[in-house]
């Protein structure tokens, strides 16, 4: 298990057991990729982040409080993985990469876009990476919010 999906387990537990079946997409590209064969996708908005927090008791994770939205995608199927890996790559270049881990077959990375008003270093969106590529699994979460820089190393820690 990467130091990271723990996090994950974190965030997917709290979208999937309050609002499963959420179909409001805030991203066009997340939109077309969950409409693949196998393919899990929630969505949360600040309002259900909020309300997430209350209920699950999570509130220690500093970052959910800057956060607009929350999307996951997760995909075990072979060609359904290969297409996400392809259509992930347009999002990429416009980001930054704050964190890459291999482990076994295992790369988990999270990129960031900087926040183009805010001179104290702020990001407006995240994403985070989990593609096992041994058993051809991958997990996206794209956060979009005012993220300050150190509530990021609660994904990386």
């Amino acid at each position: 298990m990467t130091p990271t999906a723990s996090t994950f387990k974190k965030l997917a537990i709290m979208a999937l057991a309050l609002f499963p079946s959420l179909a409001m997409a805030q991203s066009q590209l997340f939109e077309q990729m969950a409409k693949l064969p196998e393919t899990e996708y929630t969505y949360l908005s600040s309002a259900m982040i909020s309300s997430a927090e209350d209920v699950l008791s999570i509130s220690s994770l500093d970052i959910l409080s800057q956060l607009k939205s929350i999307e996951i995608l997760k995909s075990d199927n072979d060609q359904s993985c290969d297409k996400i890996r392809a259509d992930i790559k347009y999002m990429i270049p416009s980001m930054t990469l704050l964190s890459r881990i291999q482990d076994d077959g295992d790369v988990t990375e999270i990129f960031g876009t900087k926040a183009s008003n805010d001179s104290q270093s702020r990001y407006s969106e995240i994403l985070y990476i989990q593609d096992d590529t041994d058993c051809n699994e991958i997990k996206l979460i794209y956060l979009s919010g005012n993220i300050e820089p150190d509530a990021i190393r609660e994904l990386i820690d």
